[in-house]
């Protein structure tokens, strides 16, 4: 089986954190997940999934930005180089569409991570809505 390509379905509840939307013109992180210390962590092993619900008061033209950090002490996190930050953009009237990528850590990632989240100045108020971090095996 070759880990690249291999979709995980398993999810472990105390692996998986959530964290409401920031109001507009804010940001707010989720709780940090602990992926071991190495070498007893192999990143091939699990998919990191990312979710947000449909975001239907979203501005049109404003967006949220979702950023994966790691940190190798769980206090200091930044931006892992590796992987973009994702951008939901609401558009037509509708808001945002629900959001729901899974990704692999690079080697390199650090022992914790989170997902930071950002909502444009004006993005209107979608702080009852939650983004979720989770690991799949």
């Amino acid at each position: 089986m070759n880990p690249a390509t291999t979709q995980r379905f398993v999810r472990d509840g105390a692996l998986i954190v959530s964290q409401n939307l920031p109001a507009a013109g804010a940001a707010n992180a989720t709780a940090s997940l602990d992926l071991g210390n190495p070498p007893g962590r192999i990143v091939d092993d699990f998919d990191v999934i990312l979710e947000v619900p449909a975001t239907p008061s979203l501005v049109d033209a404003h967006a949220i930005t979702l950023t994966v950090k790691d940190s190798p002490d769980g206090i200091t996190f930044t931006a892992i180089p590796a992987l973009a930050p994702q951008t939901i953009t609401g558009a037509g009237g509708l808001g945002g569409p629900v959001f729901s990528m899974r990704l692999k850590l690079p080697d390199t990632a650090n022992r914790y991570i989170r997902l930071d989240a950002s909502v444009a100045a004006g993005g209107g108020d979608n702080a009852a809505l939650s983004t979720t971090l989770s690991l799949a095996f």
